[in-house]
């Protein structure tokens, strides 16, 4: 996950977004945002996919369609979150499996 310039790893573990997501492994947004919510959204990996689920009254929107409460979202895809709107991109890292470096 691409936001903001750093790259946050899609790991077994939830990744929450929100103003005040309280969770182990967040992306904390400034308050002050207009249509984002504490706990706006989770992102859940799933093999070399993600699935997020939206917990917000505002909205989440992944390649500009409303999500209704989960979807799964892929390298490429922006996820927007807000009023204008918190652009978060999926980008792909290939997973280097143990002893193949040459």
């Amino acid at each position: 996950m691409l936001f903001d310039g750093r790259t946050f790893a899609l790991a077994p573990e939830p990744l929450v977004v929100g103003r005040a997501p309280a969770a182990a492994r967040a992306i904390v947004l400034p308050e002050g945002l207009a249509g984002v919510s504490r706990r706006h959204c989770t992102f859940l990996r799933e093999g070399l996919d993600a699935l997020l689920l939206d917990h917000s009254r505002f909205g989440t929107f992944v390649n500009g369609e409303r999500v209704a409460e989960r979807a799964r979202v892929r390298a490429g895809d922006q996820v927007r979150i807000g009023d204008p709107g918190v652009a978060l991109t999926l980008i792909a890292v290939a997973d280097t499996p143990p002893g193949s470096r040459g």
